[in-house]
């Protein structure tokens, strides 16, 4: 225990008291439904919203911004910008930079044929699922059986078809169409969406998201819906 000037106190105590900060946004009410991602892992500090208070779920997220919620989601704290930077001829000394080398490093990411990353890109649905799982490091195998999904334009040959099988089955998706729609962009929500029911299995120690998941989640970490 500690005194008001934050030294340490001759008595001790076993009773914990603590306030929580979780963020809200104007635009992200409870009804969301993108509301329990977007709080958590706002609390957490994997996102952030705008000076104008408002989160933007429905705006896309490009490459760069891809890169810190991934590694700050894995590491928990910002890498050092004086060790990971100028890893692409794009990326230099940018406050993205850190989150990119770090992620280059790790083997999460990589250029194009150009050379270049090109932060600006808006990152797309089966982008976003790879660099997801890999980030989480789960393993994905080389090819997949595409017959179980309700997507009529994921094919067995295509190169993320084994991401989004394997997204399918644990439970990670929210798209229930017949169209995954690959190649479009994915949005703030969306990808907070994916984090944090990846999230959720990893600390309920569980494989397949649902709701019965979702309601132990929170019955174990309500307070920061609160």
């Amino acid at each position: 225990a500690y005194t008001e000037d934050l030294e340490e106190s001759a008595s001790n105590s076993n009773e914990v008291s603590a306030t929580l900060s979780v963020k809200s946004y104007s635009d992200v009410s409870e009804s969301h439904d993108n509301y329990y991602a977007i709080r958590f892992l706002s609390y957490l500090g994997v996102l952030e919203g705008y000076e104008d208070g408002t989160f933007d779920p429905k705006g896309p997220i490009n490459r760069a911004e891809m890169m810190k919620v991934m590694v700050y989601g894995y590491l928990g704290y910002n890498p050092d910008e004086g060790t990971y930077n100028n890893c692409f001829p794009d990326v230099k000394s940018d406050w993205y930079a850190p989150y990119v080398c770090y992620a280059k490093e790790q083997g999460w990411v990589e250029g194009y044929k150009d050379s270049y990353f090109h932060p600006e890109n808006t990152v797309s649905r089966a982008e976003a699922l790879k660099m997801i799982f890999k980030s989480f490091a789960i393993e994905i195998p080389a090819s997949a059986d595409t017959s179980g999904l309700p997507y009529d334009d994921v094919f067995a040959s295509s190169w993320f078809a084994p991401y989004i099988v394997i997204a399918y089955e644990k439970g990670i998706l929210t798209e229930d169409g017949v169209m995954f729609d690959p190649n479009e962009g994915r949005t703030r929500a969306e990808v907070s969406e994916e984090m944090f029911r990846l999230l959720v299995l990893s600390f309920m120690l569980e494989d397949i998201y649902n709701e019965e998941v979702l309601a132990s989640f929170l019955e174990s970490w309500g307070e920061f819906f609160l």
